[in-house]
C-alpha cells in the first residue's frame, strides 16, 4: 500500500505542475534555480524523546514561470534523526536506549506562489525519501516560504512540517523544519 500512495503522490505532483507550467508567459523560458539553506530540524519520537539538530538544504528547482517551480532537493540534519527506544527489561521496568542519527531527506519540491515581487510568498509541498537513525521511510510535507530582495538577491526563510506517510508505527517523529538561505538563477 505504501508504494501506491508514493506512485499517486508522484504522480499528482508531477500533472499539476505540468499543467501549471503551461501557463507560462510567452517567451519566458525554464529558468533554473539553486538553492542553498542552512537550518534546523526538530522532531518527538513516538517515546516522547524530542530530538533536533542543525543542518543544510540544497535544491535545483526549474522555475516554470513566475508562479510554478519543481525539482530535486537534498537535506541533512545532524542528531534530528535521533531516536528514543524504550523496551522491556527481563527484570522488569523499562530500558532506555538513545540511538543517535542524523535525518537525511531527498525529496521532490514543488513551490507555488510569485516570484516577480520584492516580497515573495510562497507555498511548499512534496514527497521525501527520508532515512533518521539508520530507518528509512517515505514522508511529506507542507510549508511556507518568504523571499526578501535584497539588491536582486532573494534572502529565502522557510518553515515545513514533515510526517512520515506510513504514521507513527514506524517510530518516526514529526519534524518541523526552519530554513535560512538564498537562491540563485540563470
Amino acid at each position: 500500500m505504501k508504494s501506491k500512495q508514493v506512485g499517486f503522490g508522484i504522480a499528482v505532483w508531477l500533472l499539476a505542475s505540468g499543467a501549471l507550467a503551461q501557463e507560462g508567459e510567452p517567451g519566458s523560458g525554464i529558468i533554473t534555480q539553486l538553492g542553498l539553506q542552512l537550518g534546523y530540524a526538530n522532531g518527538e519520537n513516538i517515546e516522547g524523546g524530542e530530538h533536533g539538530g542543525p543542518g543544510a538544504r540544497v535544491q535545483l528547482l526549474a522555475r516554470f514561470n513566475r508562479f510554478v517551480a519543481a525539482g530535486p532537493e537534498v537535506a541533512y540534519f545532524l542528531k534530528a534523526g535521533s531516536q528514543t527506544r524504550v523496551s522491556q527489561a527481563p527484570s522488569g521496568g523499562e530500558n532506555t536506549e538513545s540511538i543517535p542519527g542524523g535525518l537525511m531527506l531527498l525529496s521532490g519540491v514543488l513551490r507555488l506562489g510569485f516570484d516577480d515581487t520584492a516580497v515573495r510568498p510562497n507555498f511548499l509541498a512534496g514527497l521525501a525519501l527520508g532515512n533518521a537513525g539508520g530507518e528509512a521511510d517515505t514522508f511529506y510535507f507542507l510549508g511556507g516560504e518568504l523571499a526578501f530582495m535584497v539588491n536582486q538577491f532573494p534572502l529565502v526563510v522557510d518553515v515545513r512540517y514533515l510526517g512520515p506517510l506510513t504514521g507513527s508505527s514506524t517510530g518516526y517523529p514529526n519534524y518541523l523544519t526552519f530554513g535560512l538561505g538564498t537562491r540563485l538563477s540563470w
